[in-house]
Parts: C-alpha cells; structure tokens; sequence
C-alpha cells in the first residue's frame, strides 16, 4: 500500500490540468491478507530460486549463451581472441572466475550462476522496497518479472549482472540521501563504474546521480549540501573506474579493452545491413516505447470495456453473481486461447509491462504519493529508459533486465486503488458516470484477471519456448556428448545434428587451435576448446564491411588460415526450433545476411578453401595446402 506522504509536489494548476486524468481515494485501500503477504520472505527467496533451477536442465542455444560462455573460457587463457567481447569486460572477470573455479559444471554451472546473480536482484530489490509496498504486491510484482524473463537466457551475462548492479547502485544511492550518508553516496558510484565496465553503454547509470539533486529540492537541503553528496557519487566512479583500469593494465587486459573501444566505434557504419546505427537506435527507441505505452492503453480501454460490461450484467432483473464471475471467466479464457494460437507473444507481453511502468510513473509524481516512491519509480523508470537505449532489439531483449525497480512499484499502484469514481483534471473533480464507476470488487476482478493471464501468458512461454531451442520439454532429454553439457538436454534430432558436428570436427580440429565459427554458433568454441580466428566468437555482430575489414587484418596479422565452421541455416528468432524449419521464411533477415555471407564467400573462394564435410545444418572447410594467408580480399567498389 502507498504511503501517505506531506512531501507532495506543488505544481501550479495550469500545468496539471494539461496532464491526464488522476486517480482519487487511493489510500484507504488495504488487500486482503493473501498467500505472498502472509510469506515468510525467505521461504519466498527459497522458492524463487528452486524455480529458476528447474529451467536450467534443458535447452540447447549455439548462440548468445556460446558467446557468453566463450568469452568466460578464453578471457584468462587468450583474452585477445575474445577482444570484441571486451565491452562487457568486467562480466567476464566474473564469468571467467566462475568458469575457473567450478571447470567441471559447464554450461549447467554458468546457469546456475546466472541464478544466483538473479536471485540476489531479488533480495536487494525486496529489501530496498519493503518499506513502501504493501508485501503481497511487492512479492507478486517480482514474481511476474522472474516468470517474464524466465524463458530467457539462463547464463550469467553482462544483463542480469547490469540488473544486479543498477539495483545496488539505486540501493546505496537512495539509503546514502535519505540517511544522509556520503560514504553510501560514494558506494553507489562504485557501484555505477562495475556496472559500466560489465556494458559500457552503462555509463547512462550515471544519469541516477541526478536523484540527489531531485531528493535536494524536496527536502529544501542547500546547494553545498547536494554538491557534497554529487562529488561523492561522482568520486566513487572515478575511484573504481581508476581501480579497473589499473587492475586491467596489471594483468595485460587494457589494450585489448582499448581496442574494443575502437571496434565499437565502428558498429554501425555498416549503412543498411547495420544492427547498431545511431538512427537504427534512435528509430528502435521511438517505435518500441511508443508501442509499449499504445498498448497498455489498449489494455486499459478493454479493462473499462469489462467493467462496463459487469455494470450492464449487474442492472439486468435477472442478474445472479455467478453471471458477473462468468463474464470474468470467459475472458480470461478467451484470452488464454488467444496466447495458446500464439496471437500474443513474448514480445507483445514486454509491451504490457513496460507500458505500464510508464503510465503509473507518470501518475505517481502526483499526490498522494511519497518522495520516497516517487525517487524510486522514477529512479527505476530512468533505468528502464536508459538501459535498453544502445540494444538493436531495444525492449525486446534487454529491456527485461530493466524491470526490477519499477515493475513492482507499478504493482502496488495498480493493487492500491480503492474505487475510481471521480477523476481530477487540475484543480477540479468531476463525478463518472454510473456505468464507469468501478467499486472494489469490480476493481479487483479486472486486476485478479489481467494477472492470470499475464502470469499463463510467462509461463506458457517459459515452458514451451526455451531460449532458441523452442521445442517441447517432455521431449528434451537427449544429451550432447561433449564434457561441458553435462546435465543440459535437448531433443533427439537437435542432439544427433550436434553430435555429429562434434564428432566430425574432431577430425580436422584440436583444443587451443584457432577456428572461424560462422556466424551464430560460438558455443562451438567452447565445446571444442578452440580459439575464435576473428577476436569475435560471434561474426554475425560484425556488418559486412566490417568482417571484411577484421578478416584482412587478422589474415595479415596472424599469417594462418583457420578451419571453417559454418552454419547453413538460421538457428536464432523465429527458427529456435531447429534443425525444423521455421514456421515462417524471414526472408527480411536473409537479406539482411546476404552481403556478409558474400563476404565469407569471397574469403573462401580467395584461399580455395574445400568442404571436407557437411549435415544438413553445419559444414566444414579446410583451406588449401598452397594457399597464402596474405592474400587480401577484395574490397567492393
């Protein structure tokens, strides 16, 4: 439940009436016990993390979780061969050092600490909160969050390590203002550089140090005193980021970071087949978040359109409670059969939740809400602003990571509202008409239903679509011969098309030799032991003028030719559920790929490279014996 606050913000009348309708008599609303608000929290925690454990035995991703794991496997052993991974230096550290101490836990070691590190978000972000929410909502907000992400990558990686650290940064910051406490101020500056270092477009966290001049304002403190508390913030990051830098140039990583560096300033240049553009960005960020408040609107206005139809089915000389619960009944089923033709999916979901973190922010900079909650929705609102920004997927990927704060606050919003009877529009209220008046119970039958269906809408996705192995799980026990799958399956045909790839590959590859894995598949690196041939587990990042560039000097520089392993057919999006073909043809994605693939074409041809073997997904090649490294490809004109 919202606390009442005497912190208000006193904006002048004329700006108010030109915002959206505010919601009145919000404050007497107590929910009823439930089973969450009854919880001890640590059983609560135990759950969680039983939850996420019993996902990570199945699913098999060459992808995003190869590059992670590769990256991990390669940091201490050829850190230059991993050189593009770099800009997600410090998750490396933290990858690396698990995937050194605990060697023989694999890929089922690396999801389990992607648990751990999910799992202490969870923590923090409770503990940070439950003061101001009411304990039922809070726990429900978190858990629809974990259940949404949850068909997502397992690995621990630079987003839910960002997650963890935005999260202790807002912790630090919001504890260090309200205690008035510098040392914690300059904790979470620390915290800012960690997490800029695990992904450099990090460095937009530091835009949170401008809570201390909103907290300032509220609480009349000087200037001297918010000057002190933001040198503090900022000396933190300087101090840490001084720290990294040193550490990175003690064991011989700062070049290698540096390099990074120029390589990202060259993602983007790509013109049309450019994942990472400033415009591709920019146009990604409008689309999406527009999209993402469009919907909940929609969402809101088929909420309405039930509580209108209830009022309807309530005036009728028949009327009996049993029509008003079959009403709310039937649409949840109509909808859970909507989800189940896969008219709404994922993707649309990310929408609902990020549109409704916007629209109850924005309502909660109004009264009755407090500083506090209005610090931290606004603290996890500029989280899920930022943090999605420089992603080519925007919301769609990263933007889950960015739901912690903000989601849960959201919750407890929407769960707090007593009754809406009248709206405010500045100064002045006017009274609804009878048939939009929503009483209590009207009210928490439209909550209770929208939850069931998001939470079905997660978890059917979670079960049935594992992250790029989108197959059933009652069918997902089949192993991949190889001594880092241990305790991971998939199905039957993915594991045979693996294995023979595996066996095959023995062949013409031993550990430590280089290899070029093209383009979507570097946990073939990791299996196999072998070192990325291109600084880059993963060329399918690189546009096609760039892998141009990255092949003629690496040819130049290292004087070999690799073995070639490659791909024949999409194994990501919309094609998971290979070695099936996708339901659908993308036809727009194989376009996009052709000029890189000509590339790699041009790369074979040029050094008379030979197929040596080939299944039905993977090929592959050997160069010829008299073939010349410093043969340089030929540029388009």
């Amino acid at each position: 439940m919202l606390p009442n606050s005497t912190g208000f913000l006193n904006f002048p009348t004329y700006f108010i009436t030109f915002n959206v309708f505010s919601i009145t008599d919000m404050t007497t609303f107590k929910p009823s016990s439930n089973l969450l608000e009854r919880m001890n929290p640590r059983v609560f925690f135990l759950l969680v993390f039983i939850y996420q454990i019993i996902f990570i035995f199945q699913g098999v991703d060459l992808s995003d979780e190869g590059f992670y794991a590769t990256f991990y496997q390669q940091i201490f052993r050829n850190p230059e061969a991993t050189q593009y991974n770099f800009m997600f230096w410090f998750s490396g550290i933290v990858g690396g050092a698990f995937d050194y101490v605990f060697p023989g836990l694999g890929v089922w070691g690396l999801r389990l600490a992607g648990v751990l590190v999910t799992t202490s978000t969870i923590i923090i972000t409770y503990n940070l909160l439950k003061k101001y929410l009411n304990p039922g909502n809070l726990k429900l907000g978190l858990l629809m969050v974990l259940f949404f992400i949850n068909n997502n990558l397992k690995e621990v990686h630079y987003n839910d390590l960002s997650a963890l650290f935005n999260m202790l940064t807002i912790a630090f910051l919001f504890t260090g203002l309200k205690e008035n406490k510098n040392g914690k101020i300059f904790l979470a500056g620390l915290f800012v550089s960690l997490c800029t270092f695990t992904r450099l477009p990090n460095v937009l966290s530091l835009g949170l140090g401008l809570g201390i001049f909103y907290w300032g304002f509220y609480k009349k403190n000087n200037f001297k005193t918010q000057l002190i508390q933001a040198t503090a913030f900022g000396g933190g990051f300087v101090v840490m980021t001084a720290a990294i830098l040193g550490f990175m140039k003690m064991i011989g990583h700062l070049e290698i970071f540096i390099n990074s560096i120029k390589l990202l300033q060259k993602m983007g240049k790509g013109g049309k087949d450019s994942f990472y553009g400033p415009m591709v960005l920019i146009k990604n960020f409008l689309v999406t978040y527009s999209s993402a408040v469009k919907f909940t609107i929609y969402v809101a206005l088929l909420a309405i359109a039930a509580g209108i139809a209830i009022y309807i089915v309530r005036k009728l000389s028949l009327y009996k409670k049993w029509m008003v619960d079959g009403v709310r009944y039937l649409i949840i089923i109509g909808f859970c059969y909507i989800i189940l033709k896969g008219k709404i999916d994922n993707d649309i979901v990310v929408y609902f939740f990020a549109g409704l973190v916007l629209v109850t922010t924005f309502l909660l900079l109004f009264p009755p809400s407090s500083l506090e909650i209005r610090f931290l929705a606004l603290a996890g609102c500029y989280i899920l602003m930022t943090y999605p920004f420089s992603s080519s997927a925007s919301l769609f990927t990263v933007g889950k990571y960015s739901l912690w704060l903000s989601f849960p606050i959201a919750i407890d919003y929407i769960f707090s509202i007593h009754s809406l009877e009248k709206i405010r529009v500045g100064s002045r209220s006017f009274i609804l008409p009878s048939f939009l008046r929503f009483d209590e119970n009207t009210l928490k039958g439209i909550r209770t239903s929208v939850v069931v269906v998001t939470i079905f809408a997660c978890l059917y996705y979670t079960w049935n679509y594992p992250f790029f192995d989108k197959h059933d799980r009652l069918k997902m026990n089949y192993a991949i011969d190889n001594k880092y799958m241990k305790g991971v399956y998939t199905t039957r045909e993915r594991a045979d098309v693996l294995n023979e790839l595996l066996h095959a590959s023995s062949q013409y590859v031993k550990p430590g030799e280089q290899v070029l894995a093209y383009h979507s598949i570097p946990m073939y690196h990791y299996w196999t032991e072998t070192v990325p041939y291109l600084r880059n587990s993963m060329p399918w990042f690189y546009e096609a003028s760039l892998l141009r560039d990255e092949l003629n000097e690496t040819v130049q520089e290292k004087k070999i030719l690799p073995v070639v392993v490659q791909q024949l057919k999409k194994t990501v999006g919309n094609a998971g559920n290979w070695p099936e073909a996708p339901e659908k043809f993308d036809s727009a994605w194989h376009k996009k790929n052709e000029p890189r693939d000509s590339v790699l074409n041009q790369f074979l041809s040029d050094h008379h490279y030979t197929e040596v073997w080939k299944n039905d997904i993977f090929r592959i090649l050997v160069p010829a014996k008299d073939s010349t490294p410093t043969a340089f490809i030929r540029r388009d004109n």
